[in-house]
């Protein structure tokens, strides 16, 4: 019985774990220590302009339907502030996704807090957070039919995560910029089994390797100061726990995973979560327009390569104004 990568959140990335709990405004943005927000192009010339604001707000949402499965969604709020080079940002985000086991699915919904610190050092871009959480579960669904769980009904959610890269420009309006990442998160996943229902810990670890290009448009108006791009990104994803499987009792994953530990019916016979490790790839697209001085709309689409849970595509937008 397998379940999807739900703990490796790009959620902002919501499919790469995503692993993205880890909202995208921390997890996927480059830092302008000069800049009024998180979702800027680092290391950009311009002419010179008043003062910028130190502060701005955010708002953001998503869904990540997944090739033959179930869609997950996330809303978030940030708020964020410029401290000269470096940055420090607070999120709260809600996720919801769906565990799929044989006929039966398990939804939860996660509520997660969000702490991020990082900045541009001379072309250097650095990003960590750290995020704590509560995972609901909510009722297990049937074909004939919904039950709520006999086991626990939640589990607390923790995450952190570092990446650091290297911005060059290719151009007065060109940027591309290499970074190399890792999270953590741990948290249950719910497993309907037997007369109580089991809760298997699933401690995942995410690396990644990407790569992305950004170009500012020409000419005036709100594009010429750096807050209207565009941009693409490739990268490159290893997990040692992108799906687990229930195994045979005391078992260990044979494809090279670790047992979790488990909460049971306290019985002798508690089945095991067995960890699979994955590689696999993913592309994106992304964008910010400037609407006015002070707000700006922002988007983008990421597409899953090659994931053994299944490949997803995530779609985002949001709202981000600065004061």
């Amino acid at each position: 019985m397998r379940k999807p990568a739900c703990l490796i959140l790009t959620c902002a990335a919501l499919s790469g774990a995503p692993a993205k709990a880890q909202t995208a405004e921390i997890v996927a943005c480059l830092k302008d220590p000069s800049s009024d927000a998180c979702l800027v192009i680092p290391g950009a010339t311009q002419a010179p302009a008043p003062k910028r604001p130190l502060w701005s707000a955010g708002v953001s949402g998503g869904i990540a339907p997944r090739d033959g499965g179930p869609t997950g969604n996330y809303q978030a709020a940030s708020l964020h502030r410029q401290l000269g080079r470096s940055y420090v940002q607070i999120s709260a985000l809600h996720y919801r996704s769906t565990l799929v086991q044989g006929d039966t699915s398990v939804t939860s919904n996660y509520g997660v807090g969000t702490v991020g610190f990082g900045g541009n050092y001379n072309g250097w871009v650095l990003d960590t957070y750290a995020s704590l959480g509560r995972q609901s579960f909510g009722d297990i669904r049937y074909p004939f039919g919904s039950r709520p769980s006999t086991g626990i009904t939640g589990s607390p959610y923790v995450g952190a995560g570092v990446s650091f890269g290297r911005m060059f420009a290719l151009g007065p309006r060109l940027y591309l910029t290499p970074t190399g990442s890792a999270a953590y998160a741990w948290s249950r996943l719910l497993r309907p089994l037997g007369a109580r229902d089991t809760a298997t810990s699933e401690p995942t670890w995410t690396t990644a390797a990407r790569l992305r290009l950004d170009w500012l448009p020409g000419g005036g108006g709100y594009g010429s100061d750096r807050r209207t791009y565009l941009g693409v990104g490739v990268a490159g994803l290893w997990s040692n726990n992108a799906t687990s499987l229930i195994g045979a009792t005391g078992s260990s994953g044979s494809e090279g995973g670790n047992t979790g530990g488990n909460e049971g019916d306290g019985g002798d016979e508690t089945p095991a979560s067995r960890h699979i490790h994955d590689t696999w790839a993913e592309v994106e697209a992304h964008a910010s327009v400037a609407v006015s001085p002070s707000l700006r709309v922002e988007g983008g689409v990421a597409r899953t390569l090659g994931l053994i849970s299944g490949n997803a595509t995530t779609i985002s937008i949001g709202l981000r104004r600065s004061f």
